[in-house]
This record gives structure tokens, sequence and C-alpha cells, in this order.
């Protein structure tokens, strides 16, 4: 035998160890994580995510009730020394999770204000238009007026009033369009002033809006993104999940139970409302039947006959 066949045997041999060993270690983990609960704890938790390990605790619970109550099977346990840690890393996506948190009240609080300067503004423009309507009116009885002296004028320099009715008439008419002018005057004011402060409040409104649609675009930047929120990793350095970002407790405890299907040997499925889905996009915090399918197919598990009936 040549020595290219000898390295060829070696070869293939190693080879057919190197699977053997992936078998091994395929059925160790599919013995330990399916017939005995994976054993977890809380790890290392940076403060800026301002959650107590207690907190941290019982998000893990009710991630664990996630699987365990439609499965009915003990999956999970909580221990001191469990070979599973759970940490809360900080980095840049919690920092955008809370500046988001951060846009969502400026936007409640802008829209509040805003719907406030918008009925301020209606009220305004009424005032505007109701002063503008006597602006107008006043202007059209000066019009009338104008045109009656005129037909004054005409009457007698046709001889059909006297001197004396003439002169009345001018000291009544020089009363009244003095009257009239002052009156004019001060709806002029007023019209521009009302008219100043309506656009004032929608500028202000205009701008409010604004700040309400940078915001919004700010968050639909980050929606619907992949489950980058949590990694399950099991390395040299042990098995741990990793949480780097959540919006509120709910959200905590749906990433928790996503990496705990992880564990549990679960992979990605299409159904966009389930735990096991790549989008964090659905809200739920439950099994859909993929994901119950799917623990099924990892573990070798009866479905309950409790979960049939949900279907």
């Amino acid at each position: 035998m040549g020595s290219a066949g000898l390295l060829g045997r070696i070869f293939w041999s190693l080879a057919a160890l190197v699977v053997a060993v992936l078998v091994a270690v395929s059925l160790r983990d599919f013995v330990l994580r399916c017939q005995a609960p994976i054993r977890y704890r809380v790890g290392a938790i940076d403060g800026r995510f301002r959650v107590t390990a207690n907190e941290l605790r019982n998000a893990l619970r009710r991630a664990e009730a996630v699987w365990e109550d439609p499965t009915k099977h003990d999956l999970f346990r909580y221990a001191d020394d469990g070979e599973l840690v759970v940490n809360l890393v900080y980095d840049t996506r919690e920092q955008v999770t809370q500046e988001n948190a951060g846009r969502h009240d400026i936007i409640e609080r802008s829209t509040d204000s805003a719907g406030a300067l918008r009925r301020k503004y209606e009220a305004a423009n009424r005032e505007y238009e109701s002063i503008k309507r006597s602006f107008q009116t006043a202007q059209a009885a000066r019009s009338e007026r104008i045109l009656a002296h005129r037909r004054a004028e005409d009457a007698r320099n046709a001889g059909n009033a006297s001197l004396q009715e003439h002169m009345e008439e001018l000291r009544r008419e020089s009363e009244a369009g003095a009257a009239a002018n002052a009156e004019m005057e001060r709806l002029r004011i007023a019209l521009n002033a009302a008219a100043g402060r309506a656009n004032e409040l929608l500028e202000r409104y205009n701008e409010l809006a604004d700040r309400v649609n940078e915001n919004v675009d700010a968050i639909n930047e980050t929606a619907g993104r992949r489950y980058e929120q949590g990694l399950y990793a099991h390395d040299a350095g042990g098995i741990r999940i990793d949480v780097f970002e959540f919006f509120n407790q709910e959200d905590l405890v749906r990433v928790l139970a996503h990496e705990f299907g992880h564990a549990l040997g679960a992979v990605h499925n299409r159904e966009s409302d389930s735990i096991m889905f790549a989008m964090n996009q659905s809200g739920e915090v439950r099994l859909s039947a993929s994901d119950v399918a799917t623990l099924r197919a990892s573990c070798g598990f009866v479905e309950p006959a409790e979960h049939k009936t949900d279907r």
C-alpha cells in the first residue's frame, strides 16, 4: 500500500471519528435538554438596564412557563449553580431602545400639546373670521354713507334741499363718519391681532407636528428588526443567554422565551405570531402551533390533549 492510500485511510478514519463525536454530542444535548430540566441562573446585569436580579428572575419564570405550560413538561429549573447563565449586556441596541422609549414619551406629550394648540388655533381663527365679517360690514356701511352723501350733494345742487337742511346733513354725516372711521380702525387693529394670534398658534402646531413626525420616523427605522435583542450561545465558555435590549417587561419575557426555545433546540420558523419567528414583531408571549410542533420534533414529545383542543 502506498503512502497516498495510507493517508486516505487515515483521513476517512478521522472524518468518521469526527462525525461520531458530533452525533454523540448531539445525542447528549438531546438527552440533556429533553430528559432533564435545563438548569439556569442569573449572571451579570448591567445597571443601565435598571432591572434588579429579582425582576430578571420573575421574567425568567414567566419565559419558562411559556414553554412548560402548553407541553406539560418540566423543561427549565432555576438553580444558583445552573449551567445556563442569563446576562443583561448593555450595548448600542439597548441604548436605541431607551432612546425610542424617550421618543414615545415625546410623541405622546407633543400630540397632547398639538391637540390643545389646534383647539386654540380653531378658536382664534373663528374670532378672526368674526372680526373680519364685522370689518366688512363696516366697510359696506361706509360705502353706503359715501353714496348717500353724494346723493345729498346732487339734491342740493339741483335745488331740492335748503342750505340749512344740507348743513345739518353734513354735520350728521361728519359725526357718523368719525364714529365709523374709529370703529373701522378698532376692527382693523383687532383683525390684525387675531390674524397674528392664529398664525402664531398654527406655526407652533406645525412645529409640534414636525417633532412628532421626526420621532415617528426615528422609531420606524428600528422597527421590525431581526432577533438581535438576545443571543443563545453554547461554546467552550459554557452555555449562556445574553440579552441586549428590550422595550419593557413583556418584551423581556418574549426575548427570554425566544432564547429558551433555542436552548431547547428550536430553530426559527415562518409563522409571524410565533415565539420562534425571526422577527420580534407580534407581541405574543405564548407558543404558536409551529412552536409546539418544533419542540415535539426536537425532543420527541407527544402533544398533550389539552393543546390539541386549542387549535
